[in-house]
């Protein structure tokens, strides 16, 4: 029996079907890319009879065309006409015309089809802004800024005003892609005004596109920084990336009157505009060198700080991003900054240990957090606290006495947070704190440190060994869940061994030694039956002592001894003991 003739027809799978020819036309091109977005994103609703002699009956050649759409010199026009919906609207409706009933389509697959189209024009406008811009005469790039600047007024404001009130989801992927295409295209034509253009052509006549304006202010800086931008001139880049530097008074005041306008809000918490603010920020601290002292001087310094103290609020974690980024990039020996570290201590510490008011105590936001088993709360504080001891370093090891051991104390303790994925934040510190340690001159200057700072490593070699054990049940992991754990182990030991030059393989084998004393009278204390599932504290322990074997004496005599004789004791049912 033969087969089929629509089978037999059929090209096999691995031959790739020619695809249609592009046009320079605009108006030629427009209806056939309308089609293939149809077939790709709308695929349901092309057994439509005047679509099934279409090109693009099939998903991957309507993808493949799309492709090849986009780097074509007619996409700039295109996609800026899919970006208006009265002119797509149009030929969307010329694309399914004909004698036979059109399918039905309910319009929330309309709205979903019209968003897909919207996206993938700023998708595709976004990456010509990076590397096309070639296609296009000079003189026309203000026409495309100035079309480009409408649509995100548009769609920002159906964002904002008209979703809400028609109760459906706000399109922001466009507007936040939309925001991209400006800022790449802001660098490509050298707009070295936008920043205040842009905040008086738009945001004055528009206050409440405050988030979607922050949104674009965001990606300025990052467009100028990114990878696949490709400039004309690698010195007109850089001259643009000292205007932005020099722009950055603009940015943080308007980010002031921002958070200002969240103040006068009697309609609550504005959780959008935090975050923008933060967003913004964040991206500016990172990637433009600012002058430190506009961030000691500005509001914004304190209201971050504030956002912190409570990890249920609104913009906590894009706080925590903030602040981890400011620590970084602007580390204790930056000439310049004296005066940012100076305000950013107090208020650190200040979020770790515990104050008193008329005689009470109280629990910082840390504390407060550990209590509650606030992961996400945990986890802030400890990427603070790791990041501020990372980058104050030099204070912590200066001669001038700060009360360096409180905020080594306020490691230790995210160090000894349950959860080993938060607990493993803080390892990086302890291996730069232990080489810091190390570097110092003169040789007795280094041991006053180490010696000072003994009390908090021997509590570390504790935790340490405490994150070692294996959770119960470790038998039933994935050997891929296994391999994971197992990474992290070795990272604690790491850790151990690190001490280990600081301490001297004695005093950190005495450390773990005789808890494993303890361990091991402890479980011989358990009833018969209990003794063979309660192995995980002794091979915590045996692990360990594994860690810093090179450091152990040859000469040792008190825990290597009891250790061999332990080790045909263990039982064989056991095999990760053993």
């Amino acid at each position: 029996m033969s087969a089929p003739l629509h089978q037999q027809q059929q090209p096999p799978q691995h031959q790739q079907q020619d695809l249609p020819p592009h046009s320079s036309d605009p108006e030629e091109e427009l209806p056939r890319v309308l089609l293939a977005l149809q077939t790709v994103y709308a695929p349901n609703q092309n057994t439509h009879a005047s679509l099934a002699s279409s090109p693009f009956d099939r998903r991957d050649v309507a993808d493949r065309y799309l492709t090849s759409f986009q780097r074509t010199a007619v996409a700039w026009i295109v996609c800026d006409r899919l970006l208006s919906p009265s002119d797509v609207n149009n030929n969307a409706e010329g694309t399914t015309s004909s004698s036979a009933t059109p399918p039905t389509r309910t319009s929330s697959e309309d709205s979903t089809l019209r968003t897909q189209r919207q996206f993938f024009a700023a998708q595709t406008l976004h990456a010509k802004c990076l590397s096309d811009v070639y296609q296009l005469p000079p003189s026309s790039l203000p026409s495309l800024r100035d079309s480009l600047l409408q649509h995100f007024v548009t769609h920002a404001t159906d964002a904002v005003v008209r979703a809400p009130l028609e109760n459906r989801p706000a399109n922001r992927p466009l507007v936040t892609r939309l925001s991209m295409a400006i800022a790449s295209l802001a660098v490509q034509m050298g707009w070295t005004t936008c920043l205040s253009d842009i905040s008086q052509g738009i945001l004055t006549p528009h206050p409440e596109l405050g988030p979607a304006v922050l949104e674009l202010f965001r990606s300025v800086p990052e467009e100028a920084d990114s990878n696949r931008l490709v400039a004309a001139s690698e010195e007109e880049l850089w001259h643009y990336r000292d205007v932005l530097r020099n722009s950055a008074p603009v940015v943080l005041g308007l980010c002031e009157r921002a958070v200002q306008s969240i103040g006068n809000n009697n309609q609550g918490v504005d959780v959008a505009t935090i975050e923008a603010v933060l967003s913004c920020l964040q991206s500016w601290i990172r990637i433009v060198d600012m002058d430190p002292g506009l961030l000691e001087r500005t509001m914004l310094l304190p209201w971050a700080f504030d956002l912190l103290s409570d990890p249920g609020r609104g913009g906590f974690e894009l706080a925590v991003d903030v602040i981890v980024e400011m620590l970084r990039t602007y580390p204790s020996e930056r000439r310049g900054a004296e005066g940012l570290v100076k305000a950013i201590i107090p208020r650190v510490m200040a979020l770790g240990h515990d104050g008193g008011n008329n005689g009470q105590q109280a629990l910082s936001p840390f504390q407060k957090s550990i209590r509650e088993e606030d992961e996400d709360g945990m986890r802030g504080y400890c990427r603070i606290f790791t990041e501020m001891s990372e980058s104050y370093l030099s204070l912590i090891l200066s001669h001038e006495e700060m009360n360096q051991a409180s905020l080594v104390e306020l490691v230790l303790q995210c160090s000894g947070i349950p959860d080993k994925e938060i607990a493993g934040i803080t390892l990086h510190f302890w291996y730069r704190f232990v080489m810091g340690l190390e570097d110092l001159e003169p040789y007795e200057y280094r041991q006053i440190k180490i010696d000072t700072f003994t009390p908090q490593l021997t509590r570390l070699l504790s935790i340490c060994t405490t994150l070692l054990r294996y959770p119960n049940g470790v038998e039933d992991l994935s050997p891929d869940q296994l391999e994971d754990m197992e990474g992290i182990r070795f990272y604690f030991a790491d850790t151990m061994e690190d001490c280990c030059r600081l301490l001297g393989g004695e005093a950190v084998l005495r450390a773990t030694g005789d808890p494993l004393r303890e361990e091991c009278a402890r479980v011989a204390a358990l009833p018969p039956d209990r003794q063979l599932a309660d192995w995980h504290g002794m091979e915590a322990y045996l692990y360990a002592i594994q860690a810093v074997r090179r450091y152990v004496p040859p000469d040792e005599n008190q825990v290597i001894p009891f250790v061999m004789n332990l080790i045909p004791q263990l039982p064989h049912e056991v095999p990760l003991l053993r």
